[in-house]
């Protein structure tokens, strides 16, 4: 039988640098659970090349895409 722990890891944000604790097992209870993220939004964020971010950053680059999009579809 395999075990698998639920044991969080320490992650550092691709984009900041900053510490933040991942729960990749246990994603419901992950802080990153926190920020709706559209598929559109994924998409953005995973084209900017940052893989695992802070809450922080999360927010920025949902703000990010939103501010390009806006601009976009305005022009």
């Amino acid at each position: 039988m395999e075990y698998f722990s639920t044991k969080h890891t320490s992650e550092n944000c691709s984009r900041c640098g900053t510490e933040f604790t991942c729960k990749p097992l246990d994603i419901s209870q992950c802080d990153c659970m926190q920020v709706r993220i559209s598929p559109e939004e994924q998409n953005y964020i995973s084209e900017t090349g940052s893989t695992c971010v802070c809450n922080k950053c999360l927010k920025e680059l949902k703000q990010e895409y939103y501010l390009q999009y806006q601009k976009k579809n305005h022009n």
